[in-house]
């Protein structure tokens, strides 16, 4: 069975469930070595991190807090990983009017989908420096259809890929980004 991601460290963030847990799951069976990060579904994560056929760790950290990208990443390198490839699955869907959304939900919104991925980029960028790396961030439809009903989470997601364009640029050549 071919490996093409062998001898890769790849952080996934929101691996304990939806989306996240099944990337973790094909990132491993092409060979990868995974840091699964987790908040709520932590025990989760842990689970899955025992059950791939791949080195790997589940780490629990709220991206809310803008320290949570070096933790995790120091946490990692503790346990032997230098991360080398960032997918950023993590995301909070807010379904709320948008006269009935506050301040506060806003920036938990932005906090865990836009800020956080651009710290743990800017953090992995740092570590790696020239060896470069992949920043790979999960969008979805609200993005460029902007639903009403989720109107933080669209407006997220629509920064998500306007940050992901401008990483590309700014950290080239060394990371490529991608959504």
């Amino acid at each position: 069975m071919e490996r093409p991601l062998s001898g890769r460290s790849i952080l996934v963030t929101g691996s304990g469930h939806r989306v996240g847990s099944v990337l973790a799951r094909a990132l491993a069976d092409a060979g990868a070595d995974l840091v699964l990060h987790a908040w709520r579904s932590r025990d989760q994560a842990e689970a899955l991190a025992r059950d791939l056929p791949v080195r790997a760790i589940a780490v629990a950290a709220d991206l809310e807090s803008p320290t949570a990208p070096v933790e995790i990443l120091d946490a990692a390198r503790q346990q032997g990983f230098e991360v080398d490839t960032l997918v950023h699955s993590a995301a909070g869907f807010l379904r709320k009017p948008a006269l009935e959304t506050t301040a506060a939900d806003w920036d938990h919104v932005f906090a865990l989908n836009l800020r956080s991925f651009f710290l743990l980029s800017t953090e992995i960028a740092r570590r790696r420096g020239s060896q470069g790396g992949n920043l790979v961030a999960i969008a979805d439809a609200a993005a460029v259809e902007l639903w009403p009903a989720y109107l933080a989470h669209s407006v997220a997601k629509a920064g998500l890929v306007a940050l992901v364009r401008a990483l590309a640029k700014a950290l080239a050549p060394g990371f490529r980004s991608m959504r």
